[in-house]
């Protein structure tokens, strides 16, 4: 049954170590060791994730990538290309198994019963997770509204330029880009929040057509002023909250989770065998 939901708030930590710990999270999680977890996250420094089935060698160009320092790694979720910079990154990790008490006609005998408190589809739970957001963009101020028309785009290497199911948009640009990864027992959203948007800051590291550069705007670019981020992830959690009907409790990885998360950067997310060709050494 649900209990309490935890949210770990941003810190800034190196690509391999950001997306080690979210599978870490998930892991337990899933495992029923942790409670549903929301975690948003930064960059030590401006980097590059890609999709679990992108090709890094059509889908980026990996020779400005070395030049410049910039470093990349392969999520555990599927979706597109992003350049981590001016954007706050989340991960939302739950098990499937989660439910809560519905309270049904009370004069029944047995009036409560237990309901998933996720729908059983990745497009029903992106559009839970969606319907939180949104009702924490809305206080700040933002006009926000939930794609409902999705690109057929299929070739684009780039998350923002190609919005999906429920995903958020302000203007017909999305500003919200996620992707979601269901197991057995649980599943791993994430996604990234962005905050500015330049082309010219990445369209160098991505093999992209004159037609992928769809214009794109950010939060702070809409709004013309910048947010501090402990506000807006608090913003984002309350609006959550609201929309779910829950509380969040603020906290940290576990010493269980810190381990996990080291394992796997060493073992998989800092590897090439994992950035390039999805093989995972034990």
């Amino acid at each position: 049954m649900m209990n309490s939901f935890r949210v770990i708030l941003s810190k800034p930590q190196n690509p391999f170590e950001n997306m080690a710990l979210d599978e870490a999270i998930f892991k337990e999680v899933a495992a029923g060791n942790s409670p549903p977890t929301l975690r948003f996250y930064t960059w030590e420094c401006p980097s590059v994730s890609i999709g679990y089935f992108q090709n890094p060698k059509t889908d980026l160009v990996l020779d400005p990538l070395k030049t410049k320092k910039v470093p990349w790694v392969r999520r555990i979720t599927g979706g597109r290309g992003i350049f981590h910079s001016e954007e706050l990154t989340y991960s939302f990790s739950a098990p499937i198994s989660l439910a809560f008490l519905s309270r049904k006609d009370m004069g029944q005998s047995h009036p409560e019963t237990l309901e998933p408190f996720f729908p059983n589809s990745i497009k029903g739970t992106y559009h839970k997770i969606s319907l939180g957001f949104f009702k924490g963009f809305q206080r700040l101020g933002l006009p926000v509204h939930l794609c409902a028309s999705p690109s057929e785009n299929r070739s684009n290497p780039l998350c923002f330029s190609t919005p999906s199911w429920f995903e958020t948009m302000i203007e017909k640009k999305k500003v919200v880009g996620s992707a979601q990864k269901r197991f057995k027992n649980g599943f791993l959203q994430q996604g990234s929040i962005l905050l500015h948007h330049r082309f010219e800051d990445f369209k160098d590291y991505f093999r992209l057509l004159p037609e992928d550069l769809h214009e794109c705007v950010g939060i702070f670019d809409f709004l013309k002023k910048e947010i501090p981020l402990p506000v807006l992830e608090a913003e984002l959690v309350s609006g959550i909250e609201e929309a779910w009907g829950i509380q969040f409790k603020r906290e940290e990885p576990t010493q269980r989770e810190t381990a996990l998360c080291n394992h796997l950067t060493k073992q998989k997310y800092s590897k090439d065998s994992w950035n390039f060709d999805r093989i995972i050494h034990a």
